[in-house]
């Protein structure tokens, strides 16, 4: 057991360094093109749309940028489009001007969405009381609803040092 944890450590130490080294001699380009995600290069109709995308977004107010950002955000979340988070991710440099600025924003944003999903799933309305009608009827998806109430005594034993 302790030989698969060293090997498993090796591993991932190895594919994060040939990572590194890949970004630093081939450039971010370069490791696009590795994982496939170039398929904008390829195809010339989706790359023109996109360059129209953002010369859109380059006109806009930083402050309507944003919050149009976050609204992509809370759409995403709310409804479970995970595609749409990738993407989101990914252009959050592009759009916000950097790598980091674009990953501490879109973590912002993606906060701010996932707190208002959770807070729309713990309201008592028509939605949530077919969800549970869902959860009766199919076993599989009781355990989820077993971990909010346990959350939900917890909250109400701990007051403040738990926040949810």
């Amino acid at each position: 057991l302790k030989s698969d944890s060293k090997t498993a450590l090796t591993l991932t130490a190895f594919v994060i360094a040939a990572g590194a080294v890949l970004l630093r001699v081939g450039g971010r380009a370069a490791f696009v093109s590795t994982l496939g995600l170039d398929f904008a290069t390829e195809n010339p109709e989706l790359k023109d749309n996109l360059d129209s995308l953002l010369a859109y977004a380059s006109t806009l107010n930083p402050i309507t940028e944003g919050a149009l950002f976050i609204a992509a955000w809370t759409f995403v979340k709310v409804f479970c489009f995970d595609a749409g988070g990738i993407v989101l991710a990914l252009s959050s440099g592009i759009l916000f001007g950097g790598v980091i600025q674009g990953a501490v924003f879109s973590a912002a944003a993606a906060t701010i969405g996932s707190s208002v999903a959770f807070g729309l799933a713990k309201m008592e309305t028509p939605i949530r009381e077919k969800a549970l009608e869902l959860v009766e009827e199919y076993p599989s998806l009781r355990g989820i609803e077993k971990v909010r109430v346990f959350l939900v005594k917890i909250k109400r034993q701990d007051g403040p040092f738990l926040l949810l």
